[in-house]
């Protein structure tokens, strides 16, 4: 069951797939009045109380012939129970379609409250480190190993080791068994 954040008394607009009852595929081409049996059920609670009924106003309209189809919901709709609840629960079923239930968390304030006190000078300043412009990394040097390493089969080439090489900005000769002898050092002997 998907879970929505949303910020309480705030009229919006609620986003879900629908599938079909025989195929499982996306529901689409039908409208809402025209499902046989249809209902939409809602309810609300807080942390520790009681669900009780919640009267949902409007009706899930199809985005299109998507099988995505949305239902407004007004602002008094998500100020449940005169504010004290927290969650509602939105459950849609009809003969042609699976049964869907959808749940709307209140609280995002409190999560945006938190966001935002952990957001410090420092973790901000991070953030400005992420506007990065021109050549990160070398990656002109390494646009000649961009297509190799693009080919060779990913059991050998892991997300970490391609780390590795992205970190391998070297200019100069590497060695290689073709030209070990040029780095050998004399012992004299």
């Amino acid at each position: 069951m998907p879970e929505l954040l949303r910020v309480k008394n705030v009229a919006t607009k609620i986003q879900f797939p629908l599938l079909d009852a025989t195929t499982s595929d996306y529901f689409t081409g039908t409208a809402w009045g025209s499902l046989t049996n249809a209902s939409l059920e809602a309810y609300s609670w807080g942390d520790g109380t009681n669900a009780v009924v919640l009267a949902i106003a409007g009706t899930p309209t199809e985005i299109g012939t998507t099988g995505l189809w949305s239902l407004s919901l007004t602002q008094a709709e998500l100020n449940p129970n005169a504010g004290v609840d927290d969650y509602i629960i939105i459950k849609l079923n009809a003969d042609e379609i699976m049964e869907q239930a959808l749940l709307i968390n209140l609280k995002a304030e409190l999560y945006i409250e938190t966001l935002i006190a952990r957001l410090t000078s420092a973790r901000a300043g991070y953030l400005d480190k992420l506007n990065i412009s021109g050549n990160v990394a070398g990656a002109t040097a390494l646009s000649s190993v961009d297509s190799a390493v693009t080919s060779l089969n990913t059991t050998k080439i892991t997300s970490a080791r391609a780390g590795y090489i992205d970190k391998l900005n070297v200019t100069g000769t590497l060695l290689n068994t073709d030209n070990a002898s040029t780095f050998m050092v004399d012992s004299g002997a």
